[in-house]
């Protein structure tokens, strides 16, 4: 029998005006679940998908496609994870602690505007869930290496789940410009753009949840430490200079936020309050 989400502590959206403490209140849960009983990846998702997504639009057939696909990935992704080296990093919990960050901005988008694109959504939720399906840890020595792997691994599934070729499109831009190297070139896209649902805006968002967690300062330097024990695995050796105070100063002034969502969660304030208690 699976656990049930204490939304009280997880996602409570209806603490509106309160973004950085759901945000942090959500990552809290996620990190308790973790040390104690794992709550499991699929059931993470079940509540990001329902708290976005009414269930009437879930039945429509591209969003119904691409979400039956997210769901099919985060159970296996659960089954696999026990049999097999989990990276220190990029594991099950930094896949929810995307998730969780995407959520989150996109609520405080549903509140900002009062519009939703449902398919860009669907698109943005399969698109974390599976960003980093079968990473090995470690990260790139050639442009979309681990990216590339992925897709691979997701061509193989989408022979049996029908997902059609445009979403498939969209989905493999989104995922190969999670290689770092990109981040800048994708934010500069959307520079003096207005806010909408579209490939670069997406682009961005993904980027933005996924390095969320690592900006805040109640689990960021934790995250460094994951990270840094990762890469001392895969004998990458920034390993042990991403874990120190200036690794972490470094890496906080390379960040990038755009979206409206990200500046209403104040991330960029936290980020330059944390960068002056550094120096």
């Amino acid at each position: 029998m699976s656990l049930s989400i204490d939304r009280s502590k997880y996602l409570p959206i209806e603490e509106l005006n309160n973004w950085p403490g759901i945000l942090d209140s959500s990552l809290g849960f996620l990190r308790n679940s973790w040390r104690t009983k794992w709550i499991g990846l699929p059931e993470i998702l079940e509540t990001c998908i329902s708290e976005l997504i009414r269930l009437e639009d879930q039945a429509s057939q591209p969003i119904k496609e691409l979400l039956e696909c997210a769901r099919h990935i985060a159970l296996n992704i659960e089954k696999v994870a026990p049999l097999a080296w989990e990276p220190s990093y990029h594991n099950r919990l930094h896949i929810s602690d995307a998730l969780t960050g995407l959520t989150v901005l996109l609520a405080i988008e549903r509140e900002r505007s009062g519009v939703l694109d449902t398919y860009w959504m669907s698109l943005l939720i399969f698109t974390v869930t599976a960003h980093d399906y079968l990473h090995p840890g470690g990260s790139n020595t050639i442009e979309f290496e681990i990216e590339s792997k992925t897709l691979e691994a997701l061509d193989a599934i989408w022979n049996h789940f029908p997902i059609n070729e445009q979403s498939k499109a969209y989905i493999r831009h989104l995922i190969r410009h999670t290689d770092p190297i990109f981040v800048q070139q994708n934010h500069g896209l959307i520079k003096n753009q207005k806010f909408e649902f579209n490939l670069n805006w997406s682009t961005v968002l993904i980027n933005e949840s996924d390095v969320l967690a690592s900006c805040t300062k109640k689990f960021g330097f934790e995250l460094s430490h994951q990270l840094a024990e990762e890469w001392r695995i895969k004998d990458i050796s920034l390993h042990s200079q991403i874990a120190t105070q200036q690794g972490r100063k470094i890496f906080l002034k390379s960040v990038i936020f755009s979206s409206p969502a990200s500046h209403i969660l104040k991330i960029d304030q936290s980020i330059q309050e944390e960068i002056l208690s550094l120096n």
